[in-house]
């Protein structure tokens, strides 16, 4: 989708596409896609509480997409779109809610921590845990969905995909 619109009316009109493979082997379980036909995002993330395996703002430009590395093992994960960005991937007007290594806007400061945020433990017991909630807000909308074998959450046998946002 569009993502040139004026931006004071920005978190209610950009679309960023998040897809979560899983079933891609050991190590290989995350992608995220940006879906904004006009913008790069950054995506930041942490695990635990210190940043995750892969390069911290990792810039996604327009219909780009990277696979994050997510061995067995890697719990407590958070990952989250960041937009209109310096160079760097710091100092953002959407996205900015701090995190290991992050740097807010020198004016802004580091947003309330409200940014759609998706949150994953991978292997944990041979098991891929997943948290789409929406329930601490949200600054961009996003698609899930999941590919091979996998169980809804009480167990039963998924349909493949959900969709929220």
């Amino acid at each position: 989708g569009s993502c040139a619109h004026p931006r004071p009316r920005v978190a209610a009109s950009l679309l960023v596409v998040l897809v979560a493979s899983v079933g891609l082997g050991d190590g290989q379980r995350l992608k995220i896609t940006n879906g904004c036909d006009q913008e790069p995002i950054w995506v930041a993330h942490m695990a635990q509480v210190t940043a995750g395996p892969d390069e911290q703002n990792l810039k996604l430009r327009p219909g780009a997409s990277h696979t994050f590395r997510t061995p067995n093992g890697l719990l407590g994960t958070r990952y989250w779109a960041k937009m209109r960005c310096d160079e760097h991937g710091s100092q953002c007007e959407i996205g900015e809610s701090g995190g290991p290594e992050e740097r807010c806007n020198t004016t802004l400061g580091c947003a309330p921590p409200v940014d759609t945020k998706f949150e994953a433990s991978f292997g944990a017991d041979g098991v891929d845990w997943v948290d789409v909630s929406l329930v601490d807000g949200w600054t961009l909308p996003f698609v899930f969905s999941t590919s091979g074998r996998c169980a809804s959450g009480d167990g039963a046998p998924g349909a493949g995909a959900a969709r929220e946002g």
